[in-house]
């Protein structure tokens, strides 16, 4: 009998034991039970929050009391009534300024808790989708054919619960400065192609996240599939490279996480999936794919500003199958994982103090020219390099 392990990455997702794996119902039990956990969470902390709002209203209404004013008395009193019947719609403009201030303090922490709440589950649901997947591979080469059709079809339930992403233009996020990082802080950035609208969020030490805009050239496009990058297309975040690349220049390491998959097998330039650069001559990091291999050009204090000596080859990739690298660089020096394993760990000399501001951009380069044609699903960056254990599973669930 196959014995399939459960990984310690899915204990993580699914709340499993280090056992057999169970069949392929209770599995799914164990997901759907996750998620309800997830969302039961999130309401009771808006329960949370509708309480304190309340109290918040008694005590300013107190306030008025004491001090004689009526008009104030009744407004708040009103707004009370409306907590307390459920008639309360926090979208809709207060009836006078003092209560709209209490409102748009209210609508702000409930779309954090949104925020917190559709995170929570896209990471969980994208690290289910992995789980299955590998599953089917699994099943395959044990020639189980019908048990790797039953996860294809629970793969296939599970993507068509995903929201279809617009076509269109994706909601203007209002742009903020990029400040300089503080020295030493962590600067992280993420991106799945699970969130709403095709936002990204970056976050800058113990602060809030805060979302950012993803900016296309040509015909690239976020859809149900992923970030969708074509011939005559390109997309980024430039203002964002900046502050990246002097993060990581501050911290000497870095962790850069994708997940993809490539529509053509052979591609050359080499093809740009991720980096950090500036032209086809000048980067800090660069992931991409040349004839039918995955390669990176990572620019250190002993490689060229190019980062081509040496240009890494990572092997091969198959396309359309998915995959999963992951790239750190710190103390250690250089590790790449793909699919929950070290699959490489070359001796690169030097140190990142010579990294430059560049612009953060995927499928080509920011002038164009290196288009690369496949999907992104995930892209995470941060200036901190990802311990070994916590590197081989996150590369096996991205």
């Amino acid at each position: 009998m196959f014995r399939l392990i459960c990984t310690l990455s899915l204990l993580t997702v699914l709340g499993l034991q280090a056992q057999e794996l169970p069949d392929l119902a209770q599995v799914v039990a164990l997901y759907e039970e996750k998620s309800a956990a997830i969302l039961e969470a999130s309401e009771a902390k808006e329960a949370q929050l509708y309480q304190k709002y309340n109290a918040g209203l008694l005590r300013k209404e107190s306030e008025a009391r004491r001090g004689g004013d009526l008009d104030a008395l009744l407004q708040f009193r009103e707004e009370i009534k409306r907590v307390d019947t459920g008639g309360l719609d926090p979208n809709a403009p207060g009836p006078t300024p003092e209560i709209e201030q209490f409102r748009q303090s209210l609508r702000e922490q409930l779309a954090k808790i949104a925020r917190e709440r559709d995170l929570e589950l896209v990471e969980m649901q994208e690290k289910y989708l992995g789980f299955l997947e590998d599953m089917q591979r699994r099943y395959t080469m044990d020639n189980q054919v019908e048990m790797a059709l039953s996860f294809r079809t629970e793969e296939e339930r599970i993507r068509g619960l995903m929201p279809e992403l617009p076509d269109s233009p994706e909601p203007e996020v209002a742009e903020q400065p990029q400040a300089a990082p503080v020295a030493g802080e962590k600067v992280a950035f993420m991106w799945n192609r699970g969130l709403p609208g095709g936002q990204a969020f970056v976050k800058a030490g113990e602060g809030e996240a805060k979302p950012i805009k993803i900016v296309h050239k040509g015909d690239n496009r976020i859809g149900a599939r992923g970030l969708e990058c074509n011939l005559n297309g390109g997309s980024g975040i430039p203002e964002l490279g900046r502050q990246l690349s002097r993060a990581v220049k501050e911290s000497n390491e870095f962790t850069l996480a994708v997940s993809f998959m490539t529509k053509e097998g052979m591609q050359r330039g080499p093809a740009r999936i991720v980096g950090l650069s500036r032209d086809a001559a000048l980067r800090n990091v660069t992931l991409g794919h040349n004839g039918e291999n995955l390669i990176l050009r990572l620019r250190t204090t002993a490689t060229d500003l190019n980062g081509t000596n040496p240009e890494l080859n990572l092997g091969p990739i198959k396309e359309h199958r998915a995959e999963r690298v992951l790239i750190v660089f710190g103390k250690e020096g250089l590790k790449v994982y793909r699919g929950g394993r070290l699959t490489h760990s070359p001796e690169l000399p030097g140190d990142l103090s010579n990294w430059e501001d560049m612009e953060f951009v995927f499928g080509n380069e920011a002038v164009g020219g290196r288009p690369w044609q496949g999907f992104i699903y995930r892209v995470e960056f941060s200036n901190r390099a990802m311990a070994d254990a916590d590197a081989a599973r996150k590369s096996a669930t991205l």
